[in-house]
């Protein structure tokens, strides 16, 4: 009758020992316990803040507070004042500007002191694409979140996705195109910590397809919608069925036998 019982076992059971075999191979690495209580955290020595497009700044000036302005960074990079209508601040220190204000305010005032304050700091812009839950835009503030951070903001990543190459697309100051690639994967089973970069404003992280599930998409659209091809499950495994099976191959499912 087309295959022995044993056999339909081992078709059956097949799919069992692969999970096992998968399920042995684990990506998750072995870590040391978390405590009840986290332990303090380290003073950290950050870099000065550099001004970026869309801040707001005040500058003020101690003993001549009539010449107190409020600029913000304009798309430029530049910021206008009363005594100096193009000022680069794009990527300087506050600091930094405030000593170039000084040398434009040297011809108003005798010996001027401003200082330069960061009202409020512009948004940063990320965008996230591919193969996550929720792609799109993501508007955060305060210091750069890292890409397993934003990952987890776009419901994390789906099943058919490529963790270990994920891309990650930023514009550099000439306004070039940069590919990026870090290893997701890694990133988020300990395998390779570097891999949860930080990210800078505008960055548009990508998350491709694996192969095995662009060859899955391909046979499944452009393979299985245009061949006639079914499949039959029976004791021996699975067997394909071209066309429609004939009415003779289909057993009854019953008899109906005459009353005496």
């Amino acid at each position: 009758m087309g295959g022995s019982p044993s056999s339909g076992v081992c078709a059956i059971g097949l799919p069992f020992v692969l999970l096992a075999l998968l399920g042995a191979c684990t990506t998750v690495p072995m870590a040391e316990e978390a405590p009840m209580v986290p332990p303090p955290q380290p003073l950290l020595t950050l870099a000065p803040y550099r001004l970026q497009l869309g801040d707001s700044l005040d500058i003020r000036f101690l003993l001549n507070p009539e010449l107190n302005e409020s600029e913000i960074v304009q798309p430029d990079g530049m910021i206008a004042t009363a005594a100096a209508q193009e000022v680069p601040a794009y990527g300087k220190t506050p600091a930094e500007l405030a000593a170039e204000l000084r040398i434009h305010y040297a011809s108003l005032l005798h010996a001027p002191n401003p200082v330069v304050e960061v009202k409020a700091t512009a948004p940063t812009r990320l965008y996230v694409a591919g193969e996550v839950v929720s792609p799109g835009e993501f508007i955060t503030s305060g210091p750069p979140i890292s890409l397993v951070q934003l990952v987890a903001r776009a419901g994390g990543v789906k099943l058919g996705s490529a963790r270990n190459y994920v891309f990650i697309i930023r514009r550099g100051a000439e306004g070039q195109v940069n590919y990026l690639r870090t290893d997701y994967l890694g990133a988020i089973t300990g395998r390779d910590a570097e891999g949860d970069v930080l990210l800078a404003n505008g960055d548009t992280v990508y998350v491709p397809r694996s192969s095995v599930y662009e060859v899955w998409t391909y046979w499944n659209e452009y393979v299985l919608q245009f061949l006639p091809i079914s499949a039959g499950i029976y004791y021996g495994g699975v067997i394909p069925a071209i066309g429609p099976v004939p009415a003779a191959a289909v057993a009854p499912t019953s008899t109906v036998l005459p009353l005496p």
